[in-house]
């Protein structure tokens, strides 16, 4: 027990940088008293929503994802991922190929069970992530994320996903309390032969391709879509490590796909995080086609579907963002690099009226530097 205590207050004290200094100077009595209770409330979820997933069992493709799924997890074997401030992990099967990737929701950065010295014992709008973002949510959001990219026709910009109540003694408990190898996780495919978009740029830019001011071998329409995602999602985790490229054409170009949604609809439009913006292919207008999907968007059947997967204080935020990107996607000049500056502009006091603004990119940066 004292070794438990010893390893979930070192836990704390890693957090981050600028953790609270009291974090490890908890008590015993009072630690155990709040790992006690995050431990009540992960298995308070997990049977909440198993109910959800067997009824899910009645649609087609979920049923058999799910059964393909089981199948490699009776073979295969589940090895801890390294990647990252969370718990995911890889399911191999029993060729010893990488299948699946695997995230419990309870060992998220900040949640009880993180094994990556990332671990907190609170759950309160203080100690998160994210400030927008409540804890031990990710897994809803991950689906989420899958379920709008189904409904805005644009499934290959990220993996399905689908939630599924997994056993394995590899999985990470904190060791106070009762254990618990049961864990309500996200289940995605694993996506084979990929290269970071990081490394991918790295070498074009050494190539010339920043000098001499062309786009990069991006499938274009995938670069759209991957930020359409992106904007109707308010992703916070659009770093450079999050997106993945695969070979599209003989050409080469290269098709994106975002992986790792699980900080996407905050209850806010706060830190849009979008390193796509940052590329040349950013600095071209919005395709019709690209115009037309968002033109076409039924904000009801996202809001609809945020609400049955219990994400009710992201219904405004999403509401709000939505309406603002249909707005702007009418006018023909908006760049995808303007589109997401407007977009981030929503984190403003005055954000939507902002981002609505008639005005050039100099001017609106000097409104955004008065307010």
């Amino acid at each position: 027990m004292l070794c438990a205590f010893l390893l979930l207050s070192q836990a704390f004290a890693q957090t981050s940088s600028d953790a609270p200094s009291y974090w490890p100077d908890l008590s015993d009595e009072i630690l155990s008293a709040l790992v006690s209770e995050r431990k009540e409330e992960i298995a308070t979820i997990k049977e909440a929503w198993r109910p959800f997933i067997a009824t899910m069992a009645s649609d087609h493709v979920w049923q058999e994802r799910t059964e393909e799924f089981n199948r490699c997890l009776s073979e295969g074997t589940i090895v801890s991922s390294s990647e990252g401030d969370g718990g995911a992990y890889f399911l191999y099967d029993n060729n010893h190929r990488p299948r699946y990737v695997i995230k419990p929701f309870d060992e998220d950065g900040l949640c009880v069970n993180n094994r990556k010295g990332k671990a907190s014992p609170y759950r309160d709008d203080t100690h998160r992530v994210r400030d927008a973002i409540p804890l031990y949510e990710s897994f809803q959001r991950e689906l989420a994320a899958s379920h709008t990219a189904s409904l805005l026709h644009i499934e290959l910009a990220t993996p399905w996903t689908i939630v599924a109540i997994v056993a394995s003694d590899v999985f990470f408990d904190v060791g106070i309390g009762n254990p618990d190898k049961e864990k309500l996780c996200s289940v995605q495919p694993f996506i084979s032969e990929t290269i970071g978009i990081g490394e991918a740029v790295h070498e074009w830019f050494e190539a010339g391709f920043e000098t001499l001011g062309i786009p990069l071998p991006l499938d274009q329409d995938s670069f759209e879509q991957v930020n359409l995602l992106l904007w109707a999602t308010n992703d916070c985790d659009g770093h450079g490590s999050n997106f993945l490229l695969t070979l599209h054409s003989l050409e080469p170009t290269y098709r994106l796909i975002k992986i790792d949604n699980g900080l996407c609809f905050p209850t806010r439009n706060t830190y849009l995080l979008n390193y796509l913006a940052y590329l040349p292919n950013a600095k071209v207008p919005l395709s019709m086609a690209i115009r037309e999907k968002i033109e076409n968007i039924s904000t009801q059947s996202i809001l609809s579907m945020l609400a049955a997967l219990g994400l009710h204080d992201s219904l405004d935020a999403t509401a709000s963002r939505l309406r603002v990107l249909k707005a702007l996607a009418l006018r023909p000049e908006m760049t995808i690099e303007e589109m997401n500056h407007r977009m981030e502009l929503l984190a403003l006091p005055k954000g939507e009226q902002l981002a609505l603004m008639q005005c050039t990119r100099e001017e609106l940066e000097q409104l955004e530097f008065e307010n």
